[in-house]
């Protein structure tokens, strides 16, 4: 199947308003034969072309160039030529015509000096500033060419347009799903009995804590280690954003298993619905980047006339298709083509939604790994567990094991965050418990040691 055809049937896809601000890349490939007829009219078929392009001698010499604004390019053919006998000759071998490019018919019967008028009546002769007036420079505009270019620019400049639009919606819903999240797992949260007047306390906060969990370990869009870091392709996207979703249903994190109220299963389902959404806002894009760079390929392959002049003219140095992504080419005229629009989506959708449930391991002790619980803030500012602390203390270790500073042995009480103590019992409490227990016994077993008592078991007599 043609490419055209596949890129039809993808578009389909799509939401009718996405549909109507994607590349119309049938249309382009007809405009596309009009510049290859152009250009063979004027006596520059492609292997003309290429030569003259890439010649180098001191007579003729050929340039494909843009003007106009970002959005109207103007492309021209610069002729420069070292003498009049070098661009009599030019014309004459090209037999330049009256057609969309401008020039005047030249027939073989016209006489020379004839020929010559109308060439000069049929083009722009202009001399180079600051060399020698006998350098001249004939300028063919490309109208035919400026009709593709034109409709390509109106392409990315509808593109742009939905890309913003598609910004605001999706910060929008981010928001929206950050409030229904923070409704179910904060300390606070309640749910309405529909068979009683009271309310009953519920806090879905470990479930949700666990599907964020597993949402970053997944690396659903982008690669989190060395050896696959970087924005994953859309097949591998789909692939882990399915393998995510069924291994969520698999834990039974989206039932009242887990999750106690309604409202949080709503909640799930928006924020897989989110996922979705830029799942389809990547593959839009990707398909539209990817018939850009093919039409362009095209357009050289057909004519060549080279992409370069197109990505100069934009703002990007060299015609690097494959990179155009890239941080490097950040100031081509239109960022969905530079800036990846689902990767800003999901850092907009990570940096929004994970600090919402705070992660254990920001509160964890540095020595043990378990939770800082109590946690003893020494003077450098650094926190650990009272345990760990205290067996510091009692080896006679004086410097903090982050920073070497000596602030270990003048611990005490007073060091005790209370702040933070009760952040834990909030959003860590079984955590919690289960380090106060540990240091309980722990404690227990530290002091029968010191007074020379043997740990047993009561014994019933």
């Amino acid at each position: 199947m043609k490419y055209g055809k596949q890129f039809e049937q993808l578009n389909e896809e799509f939401p009718e308003e996405w549909q109507e601000k994607s590349i119309e890349y049938k249309h382009l490939k007809k405009l596309l034969t009009d510049v290859v007829e152009e250009l063979n009219t004027i006596g520059l078929n492609k292997a003309k072309l290429l030569d003259l392009l890439l010649s180098r001698s001191e007579d003729t010499h050929i340039e494909y160039v843009l003007n106009g604004p970002l959005n109207q390019p103007q492309p021209q053919l610069i002729v420069q030529f070292n003498d009049d006998n070098s661009k009599r000759e030019w014309l004459s071998l090209f037999n330049l015509q009256n057609n969309s490019s401008g020039l005047s018919e030249v027939s073989a019967s016209t006489s020379n000096k004839d020929m010559e008028k109308q060439q000069s009546d049929a083009v722009e002769e202009i001399y180079t500033e600051g060399t020698d007036p006998n350098n001249k420079e004939i300028h063919i505009n490309l109208n035919a060419d400026a009709k593709f270019l034109g409709a390509l620019t109106a392409a990315f400049d509808k593109l742009e347009a939905l890309q913003l639009v598609e910004k605001k919606k999706f910060a929008k819903q981010v928001e929206t799903l950050c409030n229904a999240i923070t409704g179910v797992t904060g300390p606070g949260a309640v749910s309405h009995s529909a068979f009683s007047l009271h309310r009953k306390k519920t806090n879905d906060l470990y479930a949700w804590r666990e599907i964020f969990t597993l949402w970053v370990e997944s690396a659903i869009y982008e690669g989190i280690t060395e050896s696959n870091r970087g924005e994953r392709d859309v097949e591998s996207a789909e692939k882990r954003l399915n393998a995510f979703a069924a291994e969520v249903v698999k834990r039974g994190l989206g039932d009242s298993r887990t999750m106690k109220s309604k409202q949080s299963r709503d909640a799930l389902d928006q924020f897989l619905e989110l996922n979705m959404a830029l799942l389809d806002i990547k593959k839009f894009y990707t398909a539209n980047l990817e018939a850009a760079r093919k039409i362009l390929k095209k357009h050289m392959k057909m004519t060549a006339l080279p992409t370069d002049a197109f990505y100069s003219f934009a703002g990007v140095e060299g015609s690097a298709l494959q990179t155009a992504t890239s941080s490097q080419n950040s100031n081509f005229g239109w960022t969905f083509y530079t800036i990846s629009l689902p990767r800003v989506l999901l850092s907009r959708l990570t940096e929004t939604l994970i600090p919402i449930i705070p992660s254990i391991d920001d509160y964890n002790c540095l020595i043990c790994q378990e939770i800082a619980f109590k946690p003893i803030r020494l003077s450098c500012s650094h926190i650990f567990c009272v345990r760990c602390l205290v067996k510091m203390q009692k080896r006679g270790q004086k410097d903090c094991p982050l920073c070497r500073a000596p602030v270990v042995l003048a611990a005490n009480r007073d060091n005790l965050d209370q702040a933070l103590v009760g952040y834990m019992e909030l959003w860590f409490p079984k955590e919690v418990r289960k380090k106060s227990k540990a240091n309980d016994k722990e404690a227990q077993k530290e002091h029968y040691q010191e007074t020379g008592i043997d740990e047993i078991s009561c014994t019933i007599m």
